[in-house]
């Protein structure tokens, strides 16, 4: 399974809700009809950053992601080559998103190191997902960097107790090199996602003294902290094609 994430930020003249209105009522139905995306995708999932207060995090840099569920990378690029598909961005780019503001990244996803079964002990899925876009300390080569992460820092991680209480799913997807969406930055070298109920939990796994003292000097190790991006969103329900 492959992802094309699009991290989208709304032009300067756009408000925030006016902005969810557009792309829900009007520019999101109008991707999911084209033919491309019911011939080539498999899911597609929206989510609209939240103002979760007092975590001591910078200011949103992106207002959405957009998260397109593929088989391979081949459908992938049919995708981001049909010219239904460029023609609608091209519109959308013009209405709506700040196209050098925003990002997008084709990755492909780790088996998840943490996945509770959300729907057995809440009976609903979680509130809020917390993605970071990667970017590798720059001494490092991309393949050192898939190595550390994926051998050292993921076991690590999962490895603390407030991770495995607070954390309900936790996935990891690491950049496909090759194949870049046109006209967008494609500077990150990953994406990690976990999903958590409430923003008290989320919290408290920054402030948390094993985190502190373990995690975040790897994450120093074989990240650049300066150049990673977040976004903490709400998901809406998944749009998922039967082909």
């Amino acid at each position: 399974m492959v992802k094309l994430s699009f991290c989208i930020k709304r032009l300067p003249h756009t408000g925030f809700r006016g902005f969810i209105t557009d792309a829900s009522d009007k520019w999101i139905p109008q991707f999911t009809a084209l033919p491309v995306l019911a011939q080539s995708a498999r899911t597609l999932i929206v989510s609209y950053t939240s103002r979760v207060q007092d975590l001591g995090l910078p200011a949103r840099r992106y207002d959405a992601l957009i998260e397109l569920r593929l088989d391979d990378v081949g459908s992938a690029a049919a995708v981001l080559t049909d010219k239904q598909f460029e023609a609608a961005a091209s519109r959308a780019y013009k209405a709506i998103i700040d196209r050098n503001g925003s990002a997008a990244l084709l990755t492909r996803e780790l088996p998840p190191p943490v996945d509770h079964d959300i729907a057995a002990k809440y009976g609903q899925k979680p509130k809020y997902r917390f993605t970071t876009m990667l970017m590798r300390n720059s001494a490092m080569s991309f393949n050192e960097f898939m190595r550390h992460h994926k051998e050292r820092h993921i076991p690590l991680f999962s490895s603390i107790p407030i991770i495995q209480r607070n954390v309900l799913r936790y996935v990891v997807s690491h950049r496909i090199s090759g194949l870049s969406p046109d006209g967008f930055c494609g500077k990150y070298d990953g994406i990690v996602d976990f999903w958590f109920d409430n923003a008290v939990d989320l919290a408290a796994i920054f402030v948390n003294p094993s985190y502190l003292s373990i995690v975040r000097p790897d994450e120093r190790r074989f990240l650049d902290l300066s150049a990673c991006d977040f976004i903490i969103s709400r998901e809406l329900p998944p749009l998922i094609w039967t082909n």
